[in-house]
């Protein structure tokens, strides 16, 4: 990014959108508190790593309350915590303030943060629909493609009826098992 410190990253949409410095200020505390860079925010992009990087571009794009934000493939190149702590953001802001956000990912295990997912081979589409409707079958599977976790422990736990059907959370596949 063409910007001496991670401050004038998240100040430079703000100004050209002409606000004023004290809501500069304010809207920099309060996106630096949520994407927890605070202790960054005088450090060159020089000296902050790749996830921190990508913290600080994913909070320069949010920090004007934007209709639609396009991220692509770039939770990969998260660290856990800091995955987290986005996924945490993202979800508030699509909640919160009606926030579409558009992800491309070669991870499906990505696909089930999603309300509506479309899978693209050679840019062709295989399949569209919610996270239930794609993984209700081994379609993907029998494609090649590698299935997150407990799409693919549900699909094991079907062949031996131990589920009825094809659960995309822990929490629901755990209660199912042992209620």
């Amino acid at each position: 990014l063409p910007f001496d410190t991670v401050r004038d990253a998240l100040a430079f949409p703000l100004e050209s959108l002409q606000y004023s410095k004290k809501e500069i200020i304010i809207s920099i505390e309060r996106m630096s508190k949520k994407f927890k860079i605070e202790r960054i925010l005088d450090r060159t992009f020089d000296e902050i790593n790749t996830s921190e990087k990508l913290k600080v571009e994913i909070a320069t794009a949010l920090i004007h309350n934007p209709k639609i934000i396009v991220l692509d493939n770039v939770l990969n190149e998260l660290s856990d915590n800091d995955k987290k702590t986005v996924l945490e953001v993202l979800k508030e802001y699509k909640r919160e303030k009606k926030l579409t956000i558009i992800l491309t990912t070669n991870n499906l295990e990505n696909t089930l943060l999603g309300d509506r997912v479309i899978v693209f081979d050679k840019g062709n589409i295989l399949m569209e629909g919610t996270p239930s409707e794609i993984y209700s079958n081994d379609y993907l599977e029998k494609l090649g493609f590698k299935l997150p976790l407990m799409v693919e422990l549900s699909h094991n736990l079907i062949l031996y009826d131990l589920l009825d059907k094809v659960y995309l959370k822990e929490e629901e596949v755990l209660d199912k098992l042992w209620p």
